[in-house]
């Protein structure tokens, strides 16, 4: 508010109705619900790393707050790493946190006294299942299921490449697990492990909160909406300060700071963006690349001992889609390795190592525009070493030569987008765009 407090509301969404209003100096910001409804788990909210700190437990009595609980998780630590970034009750008894250094804890929450913890990644958000029995973690290297009941991590799967800054969402069935990390997308199977979805979204920054309106879609950044199915970037939601879905149900808060708000249900993918989805899917002028299309292979880029093998391997890839390698292909895609190139690494508590770097990677291009890129390294991000080995002859072996099993297994994009002139290498933005406002959308 004006004076430098906040105005904490508490509201009934079955009802749409406001039921609890207080004021309060200080400045916090809610994280978390208890189950009982009524406790507020809240936050230090002040600018700058290291001021999301504090916890606070509030509950709204009449007019006023009630304060019954604080305290720093993270105060071992400084600077940024202590900030409280993630938080989600796993019953009445029981509260999980993860800081902005990557480490969750699960909390005795009547006593604050912490019960078990794990590692994660620096600015790594984890995921709660909707039937609170797993929490999804990403190392960067690693994604996994840590569950609650059990104490301890039961599945780990290796990511595909190093990820950077990983938020984990289920979809709303839990059979699917999302990941957001910068302009990647990255979708697994629940059960199974299986990576069922990798790509990448040029022209999207999408690092940022992530969830599913459901299985077929995902929110990122709270406002970029993102078919997966055929991996388009579908619309672009604007105007809201939160958008993000609780159970099945898109909740956006909408107003301005210090103005009028409202709090809104909204459907998504909402009608014209349903109807922009079905237009696009058979429009022949919106996609440069789709199952039939005709394309150039270049893969002179590749040494030339490794040429053919790569030749073959992307042309199947190609050809399971309906798609013709040949001269008269509409779009060229460009398969290269860069270096090497020296560089120094340094792995956890292991000292630092010089490597040779070599850069595989695969260009959509279209018109002299990149549609879409992806690429990998011969230097892994994690290493599991065997009996016998050491990490400075791991990394010798490494370094001989470019990782060309990386094109054995890259995903190749259903659809691609036209890039679009004017923004950039990163092509287009998304299909279309509406305002959230407190009459809903338009």
């Amino acid at each position: 508010n004006r004076e430098g407090g906040i105005r904490l509301v508490m509201c009934d969404l079955k009802t749409g109705k406001m039921v609890a209003s207080a004021n309060s100096p200080g400045k916090l910001a809610p994280i978390a619900l208890h189950d009982d409804g009524q406790q507020i788990l809240m936050r230090r909210d002040e600018f700058g790393f290291g001021n999301q700190d504090r916890l606070e437990v509030w509950t709204i009595q009449g007019k006023s707050i009630r304060k019954s609980l604080t305290w720093t998780p993270y105060e071992n630590v400084q600077g940024a790493d202590r900030d409280v970034l993630w938080a989600e009750f796993l019953d009445a008894e029981h509260l999980a946190t993860s800081s902005r250094g990557g480490r969750v804890v699960i909390w005795n929450f009547a006593t604050a006294q912490p019960i078990c913890t794990f590692d994660t990644t620096n600015g790594a958000t984890p995921a709660l299942s909707g039937d609170r029995q797993w929490i999804a973690f990403c190392s960067g290297e690693k994604f996994g299921l840590f569950s609650v009941k059990e104490r301890k991590a039961i599945a780990m799967e290796a990511t595909p490449a190093k990820l950077t800054w990983p938020g984990l969402a289920f979809s709303p069935s839990g059979s699917r697990l999302g990941c957001v990390a910068q302009d990647r997308i990255l979708v697994w199977e629940t059960a199974t492990g299986k990576l069922i979805q990798d790509f990448q979204t040029p022209g999207l920054h999408i690092n940022g909160p992530v969830s599913f309106p459901d299985d077929s879609f995902l929110l990122a950044n709270n406002k970029y909406l993102i078919d997966l199915e055929n991996r388009i970037k579908l619309w672009e939601y604007n105007g809201a300060e939160q958008l993000v879905m609780v159970g099945a149900q898109a909740i956006a808060v909408v107003g301005s700071h210090n103005g009028p708000g409202a709090l809104l249900t909204v459907q998504l993918p909402h009608q014209a963006a349903q109807q922009m989805l079905q237009k696009a899917l058979t429009d022949p002028e919106l996609f440069v690349f789709k199952s039939g299309t005709t394309v150039k292979l270049d893969v002179t880029g590749i040494p030339e001992a490794d040429q053919e093998h790569v030749l073959e391997s992307l042309t199947r890839k190609l050809g399971e889609m309906g798609c013709e390698v040949g001269d008269a292909g509409t779009i060229r895609i460009v398969a290269k390795v860069t270096g090497p190139q020296e560089r120094e690494i340094s792995y956890f508590h292991s000292g630092d190592y010089k490597v040779q770097e070599y850069l595989t990677t695969l260009t959509f291009d279209y018109q002299g525009q990149a549609a879409w890129q992806t690429s990998s390294s011969n230097i892994p991000g994690m290493l599991w070493l065997k009996k016998g080995e050491n990490i400075e002859g791991v990394l010798r072996k490494a370094s001989e030569k470019p990782n060309i099993s990386f094109y054995d297994g890259v995903v190749l994009p259903k659809f691609l987008q036209k890039p679009t002139t004017g923004q950039g290498v990163n092509g287009r933005q998304t299909l279309g765009a509406s305002n959230l406002t407190t009459s809903g959308i338009q």
